[in-house]
């Protein structure tokens, strides 16, 4: 595309000093022609060159003057150029004055002004300069100006300033091509958006201010205009703005070589630079987001606001056999069409097709739907919908396999169910053997306790020992049955607790009171040490068995000669109650089993120390029935510490 020519000699064309039409700047002419008409105005000469020059001055005018038709007086003033003007400019002329006054006034326009409106504006001027020459010629009465062409004047001002502020205000730049590529800018949007004059065009080819790689996609939108195929998309064109930087256009030609006063392609302009970065921006992130779904393992589906799959990536393809695993067979497609497809691949079509109905509606997160399929696979759905703000941009379906998890939950479950029946027998099996054992061992002891009342001067040595035995042994048997009944009862939540308000140093008194006998048998230092703080809401009698179970295996497993310690504080949250001794310590491997039913420290039968391996258990469940807690420290051949710690209100566990 060619620009506007360069036009030779010393009279250049004069480009707009404002941002205004110059059909609009021609039409002026007319109301400063007639307000210059002045009947006492003796140098009418004068009048006249300067509205010559008014038009000379006008965009798109190569030149004005005044050509003598009467030989018998010299030219009056005039402003001509020396060379003709360039090929596609237009020459009009119009004989003006009378008598000794005749003239031909001649005017080039480029072809920007080539159009009836610009005529009829500079016949309008030539007619008022005809009216002005022959009243100065005849010396006659001021002429009256017809009001019909005062009226047709007027109209035409009104038209053009209508268009003229409707260019300049226009956001679009506007620009006029000719066939022969000579073109100009008619909008004021020109020199804002680009921020060159208007009158560049006529010293640039167009395509100077187009970038190299648009080049050939502009030329074919003008040649298709030109040929009367208007393309019907605009086209993005990026141009050199006056700053350097390049402004992308959206361009939409249209074809206007046929309209009367245009006869050229038009190409509307809008400056679409920011909207197309952020477009970049957004693309960009989608084809990270795009990316980044298509590496998930799991199947993901995104519905856009119009209820139409925008993405999905292979997993859920495979997930839910899709013919070659082809994501792409539900781009576009209505998610809630798509669904009844789909449906078939589950063990259950209707009930799948009955929930995601239902999700769609709701439009409410939902998490770890399980889905089976026909197939005997697990999926597990996630539905969240996508928001900004009060809009519905969509929602994301989130399809994962949890066939192996399933199974291995299935399995936990039937596992866990045959051990609460384990369970449930075994409790049922110690309730049933302890009751049935324990009515014929009380009865054996009582018998022991009266043949030796009765018995006892004609017994001799021997067999009182054997009696002895007898009821030691009897009752030993005695209370490992109670131990197993309550650790029973206890697991089965069927012993009822009866709290009440205690003082936690009081119950420490008591329960070293009644070992202090086996501690000064045993030769072990016993002492306690409490700080007084708040009541404790416990039961009493179960935590003073806890207490007991303690220094029962404190002085148990400690020699001759070593101590055993208790002490009671209160804290911020309850009392802590410590057990410590300097007995023969378990070893740490052992540790973490001697909280097991029937369990004991490896090196306690080394030691000759009886047990049953049911008192920490038992203090466990007491425990953990206040609330509380229970830990064990120990070091072999050092000693153990046992801690409980009880908060000061219960809530029965």
């Amino acid at each position: 595309m060619t620009g506007g020519q360069v036009r030779g000699g010393d009279t250049p064309p004069r480009p707009v000093t404002s941002e205004v039409d110059p059909i609009i700047a021609l039409v002026s002419l007319v109301g400063t022609s007639v307000r210059s008409w002045d009947p006492r105005d003796a140098t009418v000469d004068a009048v006249v060159e300067r509205i010559i020059r008014q038009i000379w001055g006008v965009g798109g005018v190569y030149g004005a003057w005044l050509r003598n038709l009467a030989a018998e007086r010299p030219d009056v003033p005039r402003a001509a150029p020396r060379d003709r003007p360039p090929e596609d400019y237009e020459e009009l002329s119009w004989p003006i004055g009378t008598g000794l006054a005749r003239r031909q006034l001649i005017v080039h326009i480029a072809p920007l002004l080539q159009n009836d409106t610009a005529r009829t504006a500079l016949g309008a001027v030539a007619s008022t300069l005809d009216t002005m020459l022959r009243w100065h010629a005849t010396g006659e009465a001021r002429p009256a100006i017809p009001p019909e062409a005062t009226a047709e004047i007027e109209s035409l001002r009104r038209t053009c300033v209508q268009r003229g502020v409707l260019l300049e205000n226009n956001r679009a730049i506007v620009l006029v091509i000719q066939s022969d590529c000579v073109w100009s800018s008619v909008s004021a949007a020109f020199t804002r958006v680009l921020g060159y004059p208007r009158h560049v065009a006529t010293t640039h080819r167009l395509d100077s201010f187009i970038h190299p790689e648009d080049l050939p996609l502009a030329q074919g939108g003008f040649g298709e205009s030109l040929a009367g195929r208007s393309p019907a998309d605009p086209i993005d064109v990026r141009a050199r703005a006056a700053d350097g930087r390049w402004v992308t256009l959206s361009v939409t030609f249209r074809d206007l070589t046929g309209e009367p006063g245009v006869d050229a392609v038009v190409a509307y302009c809008q400056d679409v630079t920011v909207q197309r970065q952020v477009e970049r921006g957004w693309q960009t992130e989608r084809a990270r987001l795009a990316k980044l779904v298509q590496t998930l393992h799991s199947g993901v589906v995104v519905e856009d606001g119009s209820g139409r799959i925008a993405i999905a990536n292979e997993a859920v393809g495979q997930l839910l056999g899709l013919p070659e695993a082809d994501p792409a067979a539900l781009l576009g497609v209505e998610w809630s069409k798509a669904i009844v497809d789909l449906a078939e691949v589950f063990a259950d079509p209707a009930g799948f097709a009955a929930l995601a109905e239902h999700l769609i509606g709701i439009r409410r997160p939902v998490i770890g739907e399980e889905l089976a399929l026909a197939n005997g696979r697990v999926l597990e759905l996630d539905f969240a919908p996508i928001t900004d703000a009060q809009t519905e941009l969509g929602a994301l379906w989130h399809f994962r396999d949890i066939t192996e998890r399933a199974a291995a939950q299935r399995n936990l479950e039937e596992r866990n169910k045959d051990l609460a029946e384990l369970a449930e027998l075994r409790n049922v099996f110690v309730a049933t053997v302890s009751h049935e054992l324990r009515t014929p061992l009380t009865s054996v002891v009582s018998f022991a306790h009266l043949l030796q009342e009765d018995t006892a001067e004609t017994l001799t040595s021997y067999q009182r020992q054997c009696l002895d035995g007898i009821d030691r042994n009897a009752n030993r048997l005695l209370r490992l049955i109670e131990d197993l009944l309550l650790l029973v009862r206890l697991e089965t939540h069927n012993l009822p607790l009866k709290f009440t308000i205690a003082d936690p140093p009081e119950l420490v008194a008591a329960a070293v009171t009644d070992r202090e006998p086996l501690a000064a048998e045993r030769g072990i230092e016993l002492r306690f040490e409490t700080r007084e703080g708040p009541p404790l809401e416990c039961d009493e009698l179960r935590l003073h068995q806890v207490l007991g179970n303690l220094l029962g295996n404190a002085l148990k497993y400690t020699p001759a000669g070593g101590s055993v310690t208790v002490r009671a504080a209160a804290d911020a949250s309850g009392w802590r109650f410590d057990v410590a001794d300097t007995g023969i310590g378990i070893p740490a491997a052992d540790v973490d089993r001697v909280f097991s039913s029937f369990t004991r420290a490896s090196n306690a039968g080394v030691h000759g120390a009886p047990g049953t391996g049911l008192g920490l258990v038992i203090s466990q469940a007491i425990v953990n029935r206040h609330g509380g807690s229970i830990a064990l420290q120990s070091t072999e051949d050092v000693g153990t510490t046992v801690t409980v710690h009880l908060p000061y209100r219960q809530t029965v566990v």
